[in-house]
């Protein structure tokens, strides 16, 4: 029986790593303040850190996205990256392309939002270049 639990933990543990190799298993520490090429990320704290959400092109509302499985993308944004690689992201504080925005050239990002933005984006357009 030990021999069975033994070859079963071998089993799993190597799993593991081999899933680590290539890349689907990530630490937070890994994963924190990278944005893919291609993507617009919206990250729930300052400074690209903790929980993110990749966009790739436009989206009418974050109501239906989440950083993690207890919180919403929409109205919970403190940092966003502009990685999209043929065009500018523009935010907007309320569904559908309306409110406040701003826009976000290419290659640029936002450390932490202003007062005006923080915890308020509810959509993004994708600008085309």
């Amino acid at each position: 029986m030990a021999f069975r639990r033994t070859v079963a933990m071998s089993i799993v543990l190597a799993s593991a790593m081999a899933l680590a190799n290539v890349g689907l298993i990530t630490s937070r520490a890994e994963a924190a303040g990278s944005c893919w090429s291609g993507y617009t990320c919206l990250f729930k704290n300052a400074g690209y850190t903790s929980d993110q959400y990749n966009y790739y092109s436009s989206d009418y509302n974050h109501s239906n996205e989440y950083f993690n499985v207890f919180q919403r993308v929409n109205d919970n944004a403190t940092s966003v990256w502009c990685k999209f690689t043929s065009g500018d992201s523009l935010h907007y504080t309320n569904a559908g392309y309306t409110g406040y925005g701003f826009l976000l050239l290419k290659g640029t990002r936002i450390y932490d939002l202003n007062s005006t933005f923080d915890d308020e984006l509810s959509s993004l357009k994708w600008l085309a270049s």
